[in-house]
């Protein structure tokens, strides 16, 4: 029994252990989102340009800034918040979270927008974007079935999906 638990334990240190992807992840989405695709794709090869420099200017600082706040004993838990409350105090901390929260919660609905209009043109559906009710129920579609992921957690769904047959 106490095998089973230290393998469970090492398994989940390795699963939740943050990578320089994982980092590169986290820090990227603040900047790229799906909203802002379209009119960066316009631009053609001079997008590779701006993604180098930016790669250069802000994802490796802000990766490193980040994986070393994560490092410090009594940071690795609270995120946003812990890690400002401890380098510019509380109440920074608090304005921190307070705009990222702000940040989520409007980005979040532009972003499903985008999604849903993306998808009436690709099936060519226009009354996927243009009737209230069903660009409603789409945007609830895709909040809690992306919250049902964040639950249930992948490997479980990919488990749960692999017994399923269609």
């Amino acid at each position: 029994m106490k095998k089973e638990k230290d393998r469970a334990l090492e398994q989940d240190i390795k699963y939740n252990r943050l990578t320089a992807f994982k980092l590169f992840a986290m820090t990227s989405s603040m900047v790229i989102s799906v909203d802002e695709l379209a009119p960066f794709g316009k631009t053609g090869p001079t997008a590779l340009f701006y993604l180098l420099i930016a790669g250069l200017v802000w994802f490796i600082p802000i990766t490193r800034m980040s994986g070393e706040m994560a490092s410090i004993d009594g940071w690795e838990k609270g995120g946003i918040f812990t890690w400002v409350k401890g380098s510019l105090g509380d109440e920074t901390g608090w304005t921190a979270m307070f705009y990222q929260w702000i940040h989520i919660t409007v980005g979040m609905d532009t972003m499903m927008y985008v999604i849903i209009g993306a998808l009436s043109i690709t099936l060519g559906t226009p009354w996927f974007n243009t009737t209230p009710l069903v660009r409603f129920a789409l945007m609830m579609i895709i909040l809690w079935g992306v919250t049902a992921i964040q639950v249930i957690g992948v490997k479980k769904l990919v488990e749960l999906l692999n017994g399923v047959s269609f």
